[in-house]
């Protein structure tokens, strides 16, 4: 969520409720959809990022994950690494 400044009323809010008064402006909420790549992850994918997923579950699971991730936070490198996290603790931890 983003805050926009604009002109339209005098009076203002801030955070904590408190209404001010003799102001240009006001805060308006605009919300950002994130940004999401055209492609999802497929298994194969999962080589170039970890090396624990070592089987087609292990693979899949990783596509799976990542791209939920992706597509719920618009961040890629997040994806990946809450992805790698998952395979990491289904294939017995450690590094």
């Amino acid at each position: 969520m983003y805050l926009a400044l604009t002109t339209t009323d005098p009076w203002i809010c801030d955070p904590v409720g408190n209404l001010w008064s003799r102001s240009s402006f006001a805060i308006n909420q605009v919300t950002v959809a994130p940004k999401v790549g055209p492609m999802p992850w497929t298994p194969n994918d999962a080589e170039k990022h970890t090396h624990k997923a070592v089987t087609t579950e292990l693979r899949e699971l990783w596509a799976k994950v990542a791209n939920e991730r992706l597509e719920k936070t618009g961040d890629e490198g997040r994806a990946i690494r809450e992805a790698n996290s998952v395979v990491a603790r289904q294939s017995g931890g450690g590094t």
